[in-house]
C-alpha cells in the first residue's frame, strides 16, 4: 500500500514511472538500519536512462540517528548503484534500455554486494 505522486500509472505486474513516485506506507516495517541484514531486489526497465533516477530509497523518519541510513538504488547513467549515506556505495553492472533487469543488493553487518543479473557486480 502507498500513494502515489506525479506521473506514475499502475499496470497489473508493474508501474510506470515518467515523473513521478510512490511512497510505502509503514517504512518503519522496513529493517533497514546499518545493523541489519537484508535483502532488497528490483526488476527495472529504464529506456530513456536518465542519470540519478532513484529506483528505491528508504530514508528514516525524522532525523537520521547514528545505526541509521539512508538507503537508495539509483541509476548512474546505465550502472546501478546502491548508495548507503555515510557508509559508501557499490556499482557495477548495466541495465538494458530495452529488457527486464533484476538488481538484487544483499547486506549483512558492514558488507554490502550488489548483484544484476545474479553476477554480484561489487561487494565491500
Amino acid at each position: 500500500d502507498g500513494t502515489i505522486f506525479g506521473d506514475v500509472t499502475i499496470g497489473a505486474d508493474r508501474a510506470t514511472f515518467t515523473d513521478g513516485r510512490i511512497e510505502l506506507d509503514r517504512s518503519e516495517d522496513f529493517r533497514m538500519n546499518s545493523s541489519d541484514a537484508f535483502t532488497y531486489s528490483v526488476r527495472i526497465q529504464s529506456p530513456g536512462l536518465v542519470d540519478g533516477a532513484a529506483v528505491f530509497a528508504k530514508a528514516p523518519a525524522g532525523a537520521v540517528e547514528n545505526d541509521e541510513r539512508v538507503i537508495a538504488l539509483y541509476l548512474d547513467e546505465a550502472t546501478p548503484v546502491h548508495d548507503v549515506y555515510f557508509f559508501g556505495e557499490l556499482r557495477g553492472g548495466t541495465v538494458s534500455d530495452t529488457a527486464f533487469t533484476t538488481v538484487t543488493v544483499v547486506h549483512v553487518g558492514q558488507t554490502a554486494t550488489l548483484f544484476v543479473e545474479g553476477v554480484a557486480a561489487y561487494s565491500r
